[in-house]
């Protein structure tokens, strides 16, 4: 796709949006500039200004003073941060930006601090692709560069678990037991927990193993071997050997899988099969979903039991803190607390939801239940059984 440079013009318009929009608003400007002129906005040259000034924006409403802006703030900051070249030398500041939402109050501003954890980490990550992934492309990133990147993303993930230790500690006697480790040590999903801190944390710990592909950095630069002798009391990969089977967990009701096939509701011959754990959460399915069809997972969304999703009589969207109390009553609920056992329309053969992603560029897929099979303890859950059709681009340039 095309790169759009902006304007000294069009940044300090951006910038004042970005402080005075509401949420809503700056949603529709963000996609009008993404959209602007059929050409996906990637911010580059100007990367450093945009960093800058989104940092000032969201440090001036450290105390909760404007919480809209601090949003909107790391909404628009994403673009400035999906390379190492975009920062310059200055690379590692979004990271600090980063842990200043972990802790956050407001619920919107932890999950867009995790959205920019996740664009900044598949950015750096990226560039330390293998040679042989560019195939004779223009390389920016140098060989020191490279392996300083990756050092400083190792050195993260590790810093995030320490975090999570620090706040088991403190925070022991009020947690609740489901987000506690179990008798063997074992830590649970995010999805799992229910303190919101510490989800937060262990969400920003998932993005470096679901995201990125950090265990493929370390083997293809020997960080592996490194990181044995720097970090000797790290334990990198063990914890996340993905939905390891415990006998505690094969009960009847988990002891099947969903075998599901996801379809483009406009184009349904493009599809993905999928086999899933049937205590996978509704929120973990789309990231598993979009995943499939190398989508970010970037905007809201909603399982729905009619197509179409607003006509839908149950429902199943992401909660903020900042809804309504009364939002989830009646026939609203949850994703991230809801399983796909859970949903009552998606229980026998040829049952179907639907998916709805993005509410401004209303993606909409049909979700199938074709068949059931078994756990196996040696299998890592999801598996993406078979594909048909090519992915669409995600924002695609417009004529």
């Amino acid at each position: 796709m095309k790169r759009k440079i902006l304007t000294s013009k069009e940044i300090n318009d951006l910038l004042f949006r970005c402080r005075n929009e509401d949420q809503k608003s700056f949603t529709k400007t963000l996609r009008d500039l993404e959209r602007g002129e059929g050409r996906y906005c990637i911010i580059g040259e100007k990367g450093e200004i945009i960093f800058k000034e989104c940092a000032k924006i969201f440090d001036e409403g450290e105390y909760d003073n404007n919480p809209t802006a601090q949003y909107n703030s790391l909404r628009l900051v994403k673009y400035a941060v999906d390379s190492p070249q975009a920062l310059g030398e200055d690379y590692k500041k979004p990271w600090e930006l980063y842990l200043k939402t972990i802790f956050h109050n407001d619920g919107r501003i932890r999950m867009a601090g995790v959205q920019l954890l996740d664009r900044y980490y598949f950015g750096l990550s990226f560039d330390l692709k293998p040679i042989s992934f560019w195939q004779g492309k223009k390389r920016k990133t140098d060989k020191l560069q490279m392996e300083e990147i990756g050092n400083f993303l190792i050195e993260k993930y590790l810093y995030l678990q320490k975090t999570e230790e620090e706040y088991l500690n403190k925070h022991q006697l009020r947690l609740f037991e489901k987000d506690l480790p179990d008798l063997v040590g074992t830590m649970p999903w995010a999805s799992d927990t229910k303190d919101k801190f510490l989800k937060t944390i262990r969400i920003g710990m998932e993005v470096f193993f679901l995201r990125g592909p950090l265990e493929e950095i370390m083997g293809n630069y020997e960080y592996q071997q490194k990181t044995s002798s720097e970090f000797e009391d790290a334990i990198i990969f063990q914890r996340y050997e993905k939905n390891i089977i415990n006998d505690k967990d094969l009960n009847p009701i988990n002891m099947k899988t969903y075998i599901i096939r996801a379809k483009l509701e406009y184009n349904k011959h493009t599809y993905r099969d999928i086999e899933v754990l049937g205590n996978i959460t509704s929120y973990d399915l789309a990231k598993v979903i979009l995943g499939s069809f190398n989508f970010d997972f970037d905007h809201l969304f909603g399982f729905g039991n009619k197509p179409g999703f607003y006509h839908s009589d149950i429902q199943y969207e992401l909660k903020t803190d900042d809804d309504d109390p009364g939002f989830y009553n009646n026939n609203r609920y949850d994703v991230e607390k809801t399983t796909i056992s859970d949903v009552p329309f998606f229980k026998n053969l040829k049952d179907k939801m639907y998916f709805l992603f993005d509410f401004g560029d209303n993606w909409h897929f049909e979700i199938e239940l074709i068949n059931f099979g078994e756990i196996n303890k040696k299998i890592k859950y999801p598996v993406l059984l078979g594909e048909n059709g090519k992915a669409p681009e995600q924002y695609p340039e417009m004529n």
